[in-house]
């Protein structure tokens, strides 16, 4: 009798299990996020995306005109997805690619296709097949010409321009496939490794192998003459690689050499400002040369005295620094003592110390703007060296206009102009005290992806499209300013603007608008007659989503800075009953209020918003800043002044609630563990648990020792370990491990290189140490998030709500029960 209850129960709980799983299936199935993946050449059509959690393989095709209706409705998980002109679309994948006229609907179907090149301006698209034939075909699907023995992409600018080249039988060719016959444009008896084209799109860059030596050689095709350059660099060695950066007509040449790290001692210096050399495994010597295409001069630069070399858009002027010379680490990017060189003289002049190596310039070459190392910016002119402090540290990222006489710069307090001539910064009135984003600049970087050294333009004969966000009430709005004359392109919203494009010419623009009880839809606006046209509805078998409630909620921290908690009320709520609530905490996150939210394994990890709502909780995000106290502190204060706001809510139930975090959020959560006895359970992912240890390790994710990220990072210590131990001790959670009082699931992937695994490992340590109710979760193959769509983020998202419902519900589950034991359902 005593098994066939339990056989019963058992089997009512897995139907039950089973009846949670139908229903989030269906909601998955149901509910979905727009995602604009790209406009045609003048913004009448969009190629739009619908994002279910578990399917994004529908992809539409909408004319601004034309609401609530797909011309093209595309199938698949497509890797490559183009328009041509405003005729036609192109995709690519699995080895199928697939055309269609928009103006026909006409459908061509390529398989067996590897790869695909896309020329969208042009309307001209290249298919090389299983057989390596590429075929090129114009904008209406017409075969132009094939090519065969094509075994490598083609180089392409993205726009109008495609090259590609082949073996032939006296050696390699390059051939020109952009027009409508394949031209042939060089010829070489070396063996052609690469061929890329330049960021001026004026030159075909052609790095060779040559057959006597098996070194590099480099040669620069002028594509618009024809011409072929070749720099006579001196031999290099079969293992050197040859790198090149554009100066105008002449090039940055760079001969690299790679030197393995000793395999029996590896030699760490104190002062080495490169240790990304330790974690790659080897260092690089480089040689520079500069070479001029248009009289073939070939000149040694200073390699002997510097070990970087950048160019300005000045034609006589590059940057040269050491990389890593004053490399402390004490922030993520590293300051820079900067010298000018002069290609004509040869003569290198000190400009200064870059703060955070940001330094920007116009196109025209005239001068460069950078960040000093007490925060101000400093307009050099660098003909004459002359240079002049704007003041004012609220400006941030500066934009040149394109005649380079006129700076703009974005700030909390609105839109600022500096006039380069007049010495004069001017409040543009757009904006005032509120946050302001110019949408439409355009960065070309010249310094890698650890550097800020980047042109930053303005395209003056177009309209500014600018962001104006009122951070109090969080609602934006969009303004064109063209020739000093201001125009509002999307009115003050309250909704969401979570994806906006828009064509070249500011002529269109298109963006989704959502909320939080309201799906996104999809709105066209044609801002030269000011008129806004819907295009997709808001998801209409979202029917739960109008009911979703949530209030705002103010409050303090000890410090006195206001702040705010976004409380969002269980699905069929009754004020007579009352209710679990789960607190997810990071830091700011009062800014998310307007965001609609899905039921899926790809929210944040290990926190799904709606679902829990919808599951009956209550879900409370509130905001955490750092002050004085440290972090730790500091956000256990904020915690606690959030809930005290809840006080007088009687339909909460005080002694069901959890708090969970993830990365940042883990961290607190563990220190909020060790100090508080206001939950029932804890749930922490991918956390520090011991700051110290964290402070003095070297992290790979950022490649670099990580007391930065404490020092000027996101922990906002007010000092460093060595200025104030006592801080750093009272804000580490694994020396209070022995206060945790309630239930605690820790986990982490094993990969992460962001927050060590072993970091949650110690807490467990700690805890169990201890005798305290620990769960950890390790996943042997994963990272720090878990990946998007793994097994193993659908096993930590269902053992969540596992977690919850035990804690916070009573639930019985029989991996808890493992560490918890209970007695009774």
């Amino acid at each position: 009798m005593i098994l066939l209850i339990l056989y019963l129960l058992g089997t009512y709980q897995c139907l039950k299990a089973q009846d949670k799983k139908d229903v989030v299936d269906h909601e998955m199935n149901s509910q979905y996020r727009i995602k604009i993946l790209g406009l045609s050449e003048t913004g009448t059509w969009a190629m739009v995306g619908k994002y279910y959690d578990r399917n994004r393989d529908t992809t539409m095709v909408v004319n601004a005109s034309v609401p609530n209706t797909s011309r093209v409705s595309i199938i698949g998980k497509d890797l490559i997805k183009s328009f041509l002109k405003d005729e036609a679309v192109i995709t690519f994948g699995n080895n199928k690619a697939e055309y269609t006229s928009l103006r026909t609907l006409e459908k061509i179907i390529y398989l067996h296709v590897k790869h695909i090149s896309v020329l969208p301006n042009a309307g001209q698209y290249g298919i090389i097949d299983e057989s390596d034939i590429l075929s090129v075909f114009d904008v209406n699907g017409k075969k132009l010409y094939s090519l065969n023995d094509i075994k490598n992409l083609p180089a392409t600018d993205q726009s109008d321009k495609s090259f590609v080249y082949r073996k032939n039988e006296n050696g390699y060719e390059i051939i020109d496939i952009s027009g409508n016959r394949p031209k042939i444009i060089y010829s070489t008896q070396n063996i052609i490794k690469r061929i890329e084209i330049s960021k001026s799109a004026t030159h075909v860059i052609i790095v060779e192998t040559e057959r006597s030596s098996m070194s590099e050689t480099l040669a620069f095709l002028n594509i618009k003459n024809g011409t072929v350059s070749k720099p006579l660099l001196p031999t290099t060695k079969k293992d050197a690689y040859l790198g090149y950066i554009e100066h105008g007509s002449s090039w940055i040449i760079s001969v690299n050499t790679k030197t393995l790290n000793n395999e029996i001692v590896d030699i760490w210096y104190g002062n080495d400002g490169n240790l990304i050399n330790k974690d790659q495994g080897f260092n690089v010597t480089s040689n520079y040369w500069y070479y001029n295409t248009e009289t073939e001069d070939l000149s040694a630069l200073p390699s002997q005295e510097y070990n970087s070399m950048l160019p300005t858009r000045n034609k006589r002027f590059l940057l040269v620094y050491n990389n890593g010379k004053i490399q402390n680490y004490i922030s993520v990017v590293q300051n820079i003592d900067m010298d000018i060189y002069d290609v004509q003289t040869k003569k290198t002049v000190k400009l200064d110390t870059i703060k955070a190596a940001t330094l920007l310039m116009p196109a025209n070459g005239k001068n460069i703007l950078y960040r000093s190392m007490n925060d101000k910016w400093i307009l050099t002119d660098l003909d004459t060296m002359v240079k002049i402090e704007i003041n004012e540290k609220f400006l941030r990222d500066p934009a040149f206009s394109t005649d380079g006489k006129c700076i703009y710069f974005e700030s909390e307090k609105g839109l600022f102009t500096y006039n380069i001539l007049k010495k004069i910064l001017t409040n543009a009135g757009i904006g005032n005290s509120q946050q302001v984003r110019i949408v439409n600049k355009v960065r070309t970087n010249l310094g890698g992806t650890n550097l800020n050294i980047s042109t930053m333009q303005i395209q003056s004969v177009r309209p500014i499209l600018i962001e104006v966000k009122n951070k109090n009430e969080n609602t934006v709005t969009y303004i064109s300013l063209f020739k000093n004359k201001e125009k509002i392109l999307i009115p003050e919203t309250s909704n969401k603007i979570r994806e906006l494009y828009h064509s070249k010419g500011l002529e269109k623009i298109w963006y989704t608008s959502e909320n939080y009880n309201s799906p996104a839809a999809l709105y066209s606006s044609n801002t030269k007659k000011s008129t806004r046209t819907q295009i997709l509805s808001p998801n209409k078998n979202d029917l739960s989503v109008k009911d979703l409630k949530m209030d705002i909620i103010s409050y303090k921290n000890t410090e006195g800075k206001p702040l705010k908690g976004l409380f969002y009320y269980p699905a069929d709520f009754d004020a007579a009953k009352v209710y679990p609530m789960v607190v997810r905490i990071y830091q700011v996150q009062s800014t998310m209020r307007n965001e609609y939210q899905v039921v899926g394994y790809e929210n944040p990890v290990a926190f799904d918003l709606r679902a829990l709502v919808e599951r009956g909780y209550f879900v409370y995000l509130p905001d955490i800043v750092f002050g004085g106290k440290g972090t730790g502190l500091s956000a256990l204060d904020c915690v606690n002044n959030a809930l005290d706001a809840l006080s007088k809510r009687s339909y909460i139930d005080r002694s069901k609630i959890g708090l969970t975090g993830h990365s940042h959020g883990g961290y607190e959560t563990n220190f909020i563990a060790t100090h508080s006895d206001r939950f029932a359970a804890y749930l922490s992912g991918s956390g520090n648990s011991d700051i110290l240890r964290s402070y003095f390790s070297y992290n790979k994710n950022f490649r670099s020792p990580f007391y930065w990220q404490y020092e000027n990072g996101q922990y906002e210590m007010p000092s460093s370990f060595a200025e104030d131990k006592e801080l750093y001790f009272k804000n580490n959670p694994i020396h209070y491990v022995d206060q945790v009082n309630a239930p605690i699931l820790l986990w982490a992937g094993q990969k992460d290189e962001n927050i060590r695994w072993d970091q949650s490992l110690e807490f467990y340590i700690g805890l169990k140490r201890n005798k305290k109710n620990v769960i950890a979760l390790f996943y042997p193959k994963q990272g720090h998030a878990l990946g998007l769509g793994t097994p193993e983020r659908i096993d930590l998202y269902e053992k969540v709500f596992d977690w919850w419902d035990y804690f916070l519900k009573g639930k019985r589950v029989r991996w808890i029960d493992v560490q918890i034991k209970k007695d009774a359902l």
